[in-house]
């Protein structure tokens, strides 16, 4: 659970950044992509793996691409080096 919450603080500190600026094309698509990742992963750990756990672990990895998406984005955006989706 402790590395849930880190990621999605660490995903917090750029989405408030990104969403001040306006830019937010990259994190709608992380955000839809990573929602259908979490029901898929949830669906194959099942049948699986019986525990609950896996609700976290399907969590963690389903935000991942937020995190390296949201992160590219503002080091993109902040270096000047933003050109097409990076900067919409």
């Amino acid at each position: 659970m402790a590395m849930y919450i880190f990621i999605i603080l660490y995903c917090l500190a750029y989405c408030y950044f990104l969403n001040g600026l306006g830019a937010l094309n990259i994190q709608l698509v992380c955000t839809l992509g990573g929602a259908a990742l979490f029901f898929v992963l949830v669906v194959a750990f099942k049948s699986i793996y019986h525990d609950p756990v896996i609700i976290i672990i399907a969590l963690c990895l389903s935000n991942i691409p937020s995190m390296i998406g949201n992160r590219v984005q503002f080091y993109k955006i902040s270096h000047h080096q933003a050109h097409g989706i990076w900067k919409r």
